[in-house]
């Protein structure tokens, strides 16, 4: 575990041939152990499309010694929704180019870091059937 530590030792040694020992308080070392270094990441943000104006994204990310604690995606249209998972869907209300925005959060040491991606989607009405 990271952190600072006194390491302490008795030493007993035979002099005349008579053990003698030398207390811990004098004979002990400091000793520090970093925190190993957060990599954490957003690497992606997949884009599928369902239906008409409907997308489903999916983050994609990378985390060592970093923990992932949600994300708020925001859909270009005023709306967001924040998610624990990696998944969300969204259908868009018009025809028109988006930016999507994925803001993740991790836990770094107790400390709440955000990293982001993001998408660019155009909204296409749904096709129509002129035979129908």
């Amino acid at each position: 575990k990271a952190g600072n530590y006194t390491v302490k030792s008795i030493v007993k040694v035979k002099v005349d041939g008579k053990v003698v020992e030398v207390p811990g308080d004098k004979c002990q070392a400091q000793v520090v152990i970093e925190q190993p270094a957060a990599d954490y990441a957003c690497t992606a943000l997949d884009v599928v499309k369902r239906s008409g104006k409907t997308y489903d994204f999916t983050i994609r990310k990378t985390e060592k010694n970093a923990a992932y604690k949600g994300a708020t995606v925001d859909f270009g249209d005023g709306t967001s929704e924040t998610i624990t998972g990696t998944t969300v869907s969204h259908t868009h209300t018009e025809v028109r180019d988006y930016t999507i925005v994925a803001t993740l959060k991790f836990d770094v040491n107790g400390e709440v870091k955000d990293t982001k991606c993001q998408a660019k989607i155009t909204a296409t009405p749904c096709p129509t059937n002129p035979g129908w």
